[in-house]
């Protein structure tokens, strides 16, 4: 097929690239063991919630009360949040969360210089990935996070096991990369729970 559709190879490239890329999406929230920390790895080592002072003390608190109190911890650890990363279904639920009065609590989206619309919440960007787990949740500066590649994505044809006597090739992906946060600004991180972190802070009897 190689040989014969000029556009296999391309399709079959593409496909590899998107692989691997997702890969490291996956690597740098969850982590590789042995060989990646990622954001939710108990080897990056990043903060967990605490709720302090709020600790039962918010009314019918929801997704969007624990994440500015979130804030408020990372910000008292004198870091600025920027990003949240959540799941696509938590992030609709929070986007649907609504009042007393049957009104979302929480726009949609914001309107961006660029036109386009992106969610935040308390000045914060809401990623969406599918790579952290429903009701799990990561708060922070990822400016903290640091990402080093040994190497852009790289791609190789060669043979592998019986690839010669079946006419075939294999056809290698690979990224070598590096995810660290330094010591001193792990505080600029919060992970949590956000079932477990909101009643946390709830109020409600």
């Amino acid at each position: 097929m190689l040989e014969d559709l000029s556009f296999i190879r391309a399709e079959i490239n593409n496909d590899l690239m998107l692989s691997v890329r997702e890969g490291i999406e996956n690597a740098l929230i969850q982590g590789v063991p042995g060989s990646i920390n990622g954001l939710l790895d108990p080897g990056m080592g990043l903060p967990v919630f605490g709720a302090g002072s709020f600790a039962l003390s918010i009314p019918n608190a929801n997704i969007t009360d624990l994440l500015r109190v979130v804030m408020a911890q990372i910000e008292q650890a004198n870091f600025t949040p920027t990003h949240v990363i959540m799941n696509p279904e938590d992030i609709a639920k929070l986007q649907l969360t609504k009042g007393t009065d049957n009104t979302y609590t929480y726009p949609m989206y914001l309107p961006t210089q660029d036109g386009m619309g992106e969610m935040r919440v308390a000045g914060m960007r809401i990623i969406s990935s599918t790579y952290i787990a429903q009701d799990r949740y990561v708060v922070g500066d990822l400016s903290k996070l640091n990402v080093r590649f040994r190497n852009d994505i790289a791609m190789s044809v060669g043979l592998d096991a019986n690839d010669f006597t079946r006419n075939m090739v294999t056809i290698l992906a690979e990224a070598r990369l590096v995810s660290y946060v330094k010591a001193n600004q792990k505080f600029a991180f919060v992970v949590g729970t956000i079932s477990t972190d909101i009643t946390a802070i709830d109020k409600t009897p």
